[in-house]
């Protein structure tokens, strides 16, 4: 099941970006964090320690947006 979500998700990126690259790759991205959000969760990981890790890609997406300013 999860295989198919990140297929589906992977799908929609690819649609979306065909219309908006920069939706395209922010959909992936948020996509991928919310995976790797649920394989913190799946892997035992606390409510806490998957938030910090969320709040550390979101810092890092703004960092990377800057320097492509």
């Amino acid at each position: 099941m999860e295989e198919i979500a990140k297929q589906a998700a992977a799908v929609a990126a690819g649609i979306v970006g065909s219309f908006s690259p920069l939706g395209g790759v922010l959909l992936k991205w948020a996509s991928s964090v919310a995976f790797e959000i649920y394989d913190l969760e799946k892997s035992g990981k606390s409510g806490v320690e998957a938030a910090q890790h969320a709040g550390d890609r979101v810092a890092d997406l703004v960092e990377s947006l800057k320097l492509g300013a």
